[in-house]
């Protein structure tokens, strides 16, 4: 096909080359979006979500329910971890948790206790699968469950599996993040993730990830009170789209009129349905604007999964703000004590 010039092309055009844009543009979102909803998803399997370790423990006793034989004799000897108190929580968690849900039969707690002193061997350490299986022909039971806890990161790796006796092979196994909350953190004997605990839940930043899903706006990062993201996510977005419709109104060369007149008619259907071709330069504008505009969109999505939540303000008190009062000779039967009320004003 013939083509001219870039010249001045009028309103309706304009209007042509822009609503095609338009038309373009939203097919490469609604298939970026489409990705991103599918990693939304992977990354919310729990390989990589983070659980609280009461919930690692139901979900460990939920999968060795599904995978061993009811009515399994089953003995909970060791658990390895750096802290004894973390031992001894998981150990009798377990026990309880498997009593409650009446599948299994449960070997008592003393009489591992007993097996354990006459074998030497710690509840909290490494044990060989040949040490487990002498200790459940001992204990008479069919499968050994144990485990381990350990940090990665900023997070504990949980795991908990069953070892047959007669194959020593594992019959079932569990694994999941536990977040370092106060509670793991207390049975660690460890300082707990302050940023993680006054910090956005996974709840409020995957509430935000969805509304973010929402071309512009970024609604959710403005409710995490993240303006600056989203100033620079919206302001990506906005000028790449701008680009692109500059390019596609500015930067294409219109198809050559002459080519649709035939015997003094002009075929005005064929010319509007027409493809146009874009310069050079508008090439470079409007994929410059493209990938400003998928830049500013993934990182709307990425944001609310790296914004923390600002550190609390301390508060200076003087003498005038706080004021305390105590009342003496208060006798209760027992002996006489002091009863002291205070009282600040921020």
């Amino acid at each position: 096909m013939k083509k001219t010039k870039p010249g001045f092309m009028g309103k309706s055009e304009r209007r042509t080359a822009s609503s095609r844009a338009v038309h373009k543009t939203n097919r490469v979102l609604g298939k970026t979006q489409l990705f991103v909803l599918f990693f939304f998803v992977a990354v919310n399997s729990p390989m990589f979500s983070q659980i609280t370790l009461d919930s690692a423990l139901a979900g460990a006793v939920q999968e060795l329910n599904s995978k061993l034989y009811p009515g399994t004799t089953i003995a909970v000897v060791n658990f390895n971890s750096a802290s004894e108190r973390m031992t001894i929580f998981v150990m009798e968690e377990l026990n309880r948790l498997f009593v409650q849900t009446q599948i299994f039969t449960i070997v008592e707690r003393n009489q591992i206790d007993l097996v354990r002193e006459e074998l030497d061997f710690q509840m909290s350490g490494e044990v060989s699968d040949e040490t487990f299986q002498g200790i459940g022909h001992m204990l008479g039971a069919e499968s050994i469950v144990t485990g381990s806890i350990e940090r990665v990161g900023k997070v504990y790796r949980f795991r908990v599996w069953a070892i047959d006796v007669r194959s020593a092979q594992i019959g079932a196994s569990y694994s999941a993040n536990v977040e370092n909350d106060r509670i793991t953190a207390s049975l660690m004997g460890v300082a707990a993730d302050l940023v993680g605990l006054s910090d956005y839940t996974p709840v409020e930043q995957h509430g935000a990830f969805l509304l973010n899903l929402i071309p512009l706006g970024s609604v959710g990062s403005w409710m995490m009170g993240d303006w600056k993201g989203a100033i620079l996510s919206n302001g990506l977005q906005v000028g790449g789209f701008g680009l692109m419709v500059i390019a596609s109104t500015l930067g294409m060369i219109p198809p050559d009129k002459e080519d649709f007149r035939s015997n003094g008619t002009f075929d005005q259907e064929g010319y509007d349905n027409a493809d146009w071709d874009f310069t050079p330069w508008g090439i470079a504008v409007f994929y410059s604007g493209l990938g400003a505009t998928l830049v500013g969109y993934i990182f709307n999505l990425a944001r609310p999964y790296h914004v923390h939540k600002p550190p609390p303000k301390n508060v200076q008190l003087s003498p005038d703000n706080l004021h305390v009062a105590y009342i003496p000779n208060t006798f209760d039967g027992t002996g006489e004590k002091i009863r002291i009320t205070y009282k600040i004003e921020l």
